[in-house]
């Protein structure tokens, strides 16, 4: 199984149809793909580098030879199920809040070698400049150390994206390490670490924070696709905890 996480901030994008209900944009999982989420749609997980390592399965650095466990609860979506395209955004994009200060970095992340693949906190028009990235206590976002290497997609393409866009970079970068043309024999596991609050579509895309106008063009094709896609009310998504 080749694992992933994204982290960052993840908002579900909320309409209202003709019967004033509230409905969401949603996919369906492809062949093959897992997610699994850590807290009810609509509710707020603060991961922490704990977090991250208990999803993967990996090692802690303190103690090597020690593997944790997590208590957390674990709601699993699998292939042909429905769940909310959620949209993600970087830290940043709490940053004009005066009280807020930025403490994280948010990316899909592959397991296995703990590099980013994808990078939320890099700007699209600035042509995904690490320079450009903001810092966390004024320590500079170093790409080579972070990034996945002779991965070339991680310096192309950058910044907000959304839950089918996130599986589609997944999947070709399964293809790419295991070296398998045909991506849908790959078996994906997911686990989103971030909150999976809602928020009125209409505001959600007026927002006026530098993160957002830096990605502007994006936020605007977004708005568009979820105006177009598929929506479901929050009942019809919803899963029972797996733990």
């Amino acid at each position: 199984m080749n694992k992933y996480t994204i982290n960052g901030h993840g908002t579900m994008l909320k309409y209202y149809n003709n019967k004033s209900q509230e409905i969401y944009p949603y996919i369906t999982i492809p062949k093959n793909v897992i997610i699994n989420t850590f807290v009810e749609l609509g509710d707020c997980l603060l991961t922490t580098p704990v977090i991250q390592h208990i999803t993967c399965g990996t090692e802690f650095k303190t103690k090597p030879n020690m593997l944790r466990r997590s208590n957390l609860s674990n709601y699993k979506f699998k292939t042909n199920e429905k769940i909310p395209n959620f949209l993600f955004s970087s830290d940043d994009l709490m940053l004009d809040n005066p009280y807020h200060k930025k403490t994280f970095y948010s990316g899909i992340v592959h397991c296995d070698t703990n590099t980013i693949i994808y990078n939320i906190d890099a700007n699209k028009e600035d042509n995904c400049s690490c320079d450009k990235i903001n810092s966390i206590k004024d320590k500079p976002y170093v790409c080579d150390k972070n990034y996945y290497i002779e991965y070339d997609a991680v310096h192309k393409d950058c910044g907000p994206i959304s839950l089918k866009d996130a599986i589609d970079k997944i999947k070709k970068h399964a293809c790419h390490i295991n070296h398998i043309n045909d991506c849908e024999l790959i078996k994906i596991e997911i686990n989103i670490l971030t909150c999976l609050n809602s928020i009125q579509s209409n505001k959600f895309f007026n927002q006026s924070n530098s993160y957002f106008k830096n990605n502007l063009k994006k936020y605007m094709t977004y708005k568009l696709n979820y105006e177009e896609q598929e929506k479901t009310t929050l009942p019809d998504l919803k899963k029972k905890t797996n733990t």
